[in-house]
């Protein structure tokens, strides 16, 4: 059993989110983060949202228990879905998957390091799925224990919950990613080209 300390998910808090009427704009994305991941965080520490586009991961938003990087930064990341990740794993299986602590990837190494926190002792990685296409990805992990079944499927309910809530603006083909799109091909107001580099920050050429 879970320990009593470890609190679950708050289902009145849930049913608020999926009461909401459906998004009707791209702008309004940006209201769901602040809402659910407070449902995740505590037991989790780091709950980190990645809008995908193509086969590249792009930093939506993050919540970590005690600091870490900051939303603002956290937009700059870019992650290469071909790369072996766990992030790699749950986008191309389109199922949860756990990554393996004792020894992670160079891509999830690089992860923690941008991310500032310590090697978590647990981590994990859900797709937010429309229909058969992942259009989202949580990243998730624990500092002071394993990621167990229930918690791993309160994070599955409320990724569930978030791809409801996302799906009227993917029926409408919605550009999910226009925050960072310009007429330009660039990203962000980046160079065209930086989906050919792995590393989650920009050549210094780039910046």
């Amino acid at each position: 059993l879970r320990p009593a300390t470890t609190p679950r998910l708050d289902e009145a808090a849930l049913e608020r989110i999926r009461a909401l009427p459906p998004l009707d704009h791209v702008a309004a994305r940006d209201s769901l983060p602040p809402m659910i991941l407070p449902l995740l965080v505590p037991p989790l520490r780091t709950c980190a949202l990645f809008l995908v586009r193509q086969q590249i991961a792009i930093g939506w938003d993050l919540l970590v228990r005690d600091g870490g990087l900051h939303t603002g930064a956290f937009r700059d990341v870019l992650l290469p879905l071909t790369a072996d990740s766990v992030l790699q794993a749950a986008f191309e299986s389109r199922q949860a998957r756990l990554g393996n602590p004792r020894d992670p990837s160079t891509m999830e190494r690089t992860l923690f390091r941008f991310l500032r926190m310590a090697p978590p002792r647990s981590y994990g990685a859900i797709p937010i799925l429309v229909g058969e296409d992942p259009i989202a990805l949580l990243y998730f992990d624990r500092d002071d224990g394993d990621l167990d079944d229930l918690i791993v499927e309160d994070t599955r309910r409320v990724c569930s919950t978030l791809a409801d809530a996302l799906a009227p603006l993917a029926a409408a083909e919605s550009p999910l990613v226009d925050r960072w799109t310009t007429g330009s091909g660039t990203l962000g107001g980046r160079r065209p080209g930086w989906e050919r580099y792995a590393p989650l920050t920009p050549p210094p050429s780039a910046r």
